[in-house]
């Protein structure tokens, strides 16, 4: 999802974001890149709150696969998305996806 010019203080999205909560943790090429937690999701895009380390990590504009293993109290399961960063702040990081495997 690509930021979208803001006009009296509103944003104007078509897609629903749903607020989370839960633990996630995103790797590529099995190396792990950042855990945290999810803010929110849509139907092609997620916020992440990073818990450690995101001023280390280097984005590209790049669509990339990456695995994204969602935790909840009792199981996991993980996601391969093929995803870019639409964007990151010093809170945390949103994806773009365009396809789940």
């Amino acid at each position: 999802m690509r930021m979208i010019e803001k006009e009296d203080h509103r944003e104007k999205r078509s897609d629903v974001r749903l607020p989370s909560t839960m633990l996630v943790e995103v790797s590529t090429a099995g190396r792990l890149l950042f855990k945290g937690r999810l803010r929110d999701i849509s139907r092609n895009s997620l916020y992440i709150d990073v818990c450690t380390g995101i001023e280390k990590i280097q984005f590209t504009d790049n669509r990339e696969q990456v695995e994204l293993k969602v935790i909840n109290e009792s199981n996991s399961i993980t996601l391969n998305l093929a995803a870019s960063v639409a964007r990151y702040d010093s809170e945390g990081v949103a994806l773009l996806f365009s396809s789940i495997n």
